[in-house]
Parts: C-alpha cells; structure tokens; sequence
C-alpha cells in the first residue's frame, strides 16, 4: 500500500511513483478527460511530465508538481493533484487536478484539492491560491467555489486547445 502524506476519512495523496506509469499517460492523453485542458499529449512530453513528478520538487517559479490520488484502501491512482508557484515572491500558488472518469461527480477533486492546500499550507509559505479552468468546464469551477475560491476574472479567448481558442475562468483564494 502507498504511504499517504496527507489524507482524509476517503483518500489520499501520495508521491507519483514508476507502478503509476500506465494509468499517468491514460490520465494524460485521454480525450474525454483532457478535453477542456489540452490536445491529448505525445509520449515524449507525458514521459517529460512523469519523470518531472516522481523526483522531489525544485520550487522553482512555474515548476509544475503533483501527487496521486488515491483511495485509501486502493493503491490504483484515481487522480492527480498539481501544484506550482506561480509567483513565489508574492508566495501565489496554482493548483490543478485531473481525475480518471470513474470517480466524476463523487466529490473526490474537492477533497483531493483540500488535501493539497492543506498540504502546501503546512510545508511552503503560501499568501494565495490561485487556480484556473475553461469557462465551460462547469465541474470545476464548482470545485474552485466549493474550496472557498472567489472568481477573479473571466478571459477572452485565453488559450487553444488544438486550433481553438477558448476562455479562461480564475479563482483566487486569499490566506489572511
């Protein structure tokens, strides 16, 4: 069984480990799951992102990290958990989560998302939580509202998904 770093009465958070490499790159370049995030990603970049994950964090500005989710009777990774500065002097930290299909709708990103503020909260100087979505992905902007998030801005074709361009929603969790 995984040993947790942070966990609740249902799940868990734990390091990416190599036994989790299958079911990363299927998180990783589904369709249906990546459709309001990115094209589906190539082996060489999921691999890039991987090898990013398992080792220890550099902490480094945009430095992307994460760990999996999981159940905590279950070793199989349901779900990651990311997180990254995106300001480190203002102390501003952007989280993200990526769920496996089966576990939509059952409350599991809210309390992966709290774990991992919690988490973060304990380890890093952290003023701010930021977080961002595609205006259409309802799931989760209800889940940046369920962790106490306020939206903060609405952006006009943001970012491409493909040839696409797409609106981006931000929510921002203020720590005083």
């Amino acid at each position: 069984m995984q040993e947790f770093l942070i966990k609740n009465e249902q799940i868990g958070l734990s390091a990416i480990s190599e036994s989790d490499r299958p079911r990363f790159f299927y998180l990783q370049q589904d369709v249906e799951i990546n459709k309001y995030i990115r094209v589906p990603q190539a082996d060489p970049e999921v691999e890039k992102f991987f090898q990013a994950l398992i080792r220890p964090w550099s902490e480094e500005e945009n430095a992307w990290h994460g760990f999996g989710v999981r159940r905590l009777d279950d070793d199989d990774l349901m779900g990651l958990a990311f997180y990254r500065y995106k300001n480190k002097l203002a102390e501003v930290l952007e989280i993200g989560w990526k769920m496996h299909p089966d576990v939509w709708g059952k409350g599991l990103a809210t309390h992966a998302a709290t774990l991992l503020m919690r988490h973060l909260s304990s380890k890093y100087p952290v003023h701010k939580y930021v977080a961002y979505c595609d205006a259409g992905n309802a799931a989760s902007e209800r889940i940046m509202q369920k962790l106490g998030m306020q939206k903060e801005g609405h952006f006009k074709s943001d970012f491409k998904i493909g040839d696409e361009w797409r609106d981006d929603v931000a929510y921002g969790l203020v720590l005083d």
